[in-house]
């Protein structure tokens, strides 16, 4: 048994858990997983756990190191990050109006409104494929990022809107500091793989106007805001 710490009970760890996730291909992305760890089927596909996946199976390659007994290996997780990007360019993405549908189930999309916390995870994804390697991430990340400027980055006020409906067309009056925490740790992530500091600076914003509510509210940070991002207590 290896020393908890040591690592090559890190490497075990690392292991089980991809042994674990990869049980999530489903053909239009990654799905819901039970209590004993087979995909559900009574779940739609939805956008955050395909680009969380993807995250993860790409994380797995840039380990970089032999897989552990039981974990998959490279071929297996280069698969893997793969389809997680085939599938934000196909079957979740919405090819008439642009951006990710936020489910979709073997007809088409069951929830078509357009998210900042699912599109946040879109960033995420496909930042963590490029560092990965994976040939087909570049283009995705580019037009992700494209989305994020056009619909979800608010300049004036240096935070992101929450939610679009399918068309682009409404824009819903919630704002959210849970999908901005997300886009945050997204606009870092491809701010260190394109090297363009634009990402680097909207997320330094977000954190600073969040860092200014909490200093204001005794360090309690609120969560929800109407549109003009008053709190709603």
């Amino acid at each position: 048994m290896s020393t908890p710490g040591s690592s090559a009970h890190l490497a075990e760890q690392r292991a089980d858990l991809l042994r674990f996730a990869q049980a999530s291909r489903h053909p239009s992305g990654f799905g819901w997983l039970d209590e004993h760890g087979r995909l559900d089927p009574s779940h739609p596909v939805e956008l955050w756990i395909t680009c969380r996946m993807t995250h993860v199976f790409s994380l797995g390659l840039l380990a970089g190191e032999p897989p552990a007994p039981g974990g998959p290996d490279e071929a297996t997780l280069r698969s893997l990050a793969e389809h997680g990007v085939a599938s934000l360019t196909g079957a979740l993405a919405d090819h008439e109006n642009g951006g990710w549908f936020a489910a979709v189930g073997d007809d088409g999309p069951v929830a078509d409104v357009k998210q900042a916390y699912g599109h946040a995870f879109v960033v995420l994804a496909a930042s963590s494929a490029v560092a990965a390697g994976i040939a087909s991430a570049p283009a995705l990340l580019a037009d992700a990022l494209a989305v994020q400027s056009r619909r979800f980055w608010d300049e004036e006020r240096g935070l992101a809107v929450e939610e679009w409906d399918r068309a682009w067309s409404t824009l819903d009056t919630y704002r959210g500091v849970n999908a901005n925490m997300h886009t945050v740790e997204a606009y870092l992530a491809a701010a260190d793989v394109t090297g363009d500091r634009t990402w680097h600076v909207r997320a330094g914003r977000i954190g600073a106007q969040v860092a200014a509510w909490a200093r204001a509210n005794h360090w309690r940070i609120p969560e929800h805001f109407d549109a003009g991002w008053t709190p709603l207590l």
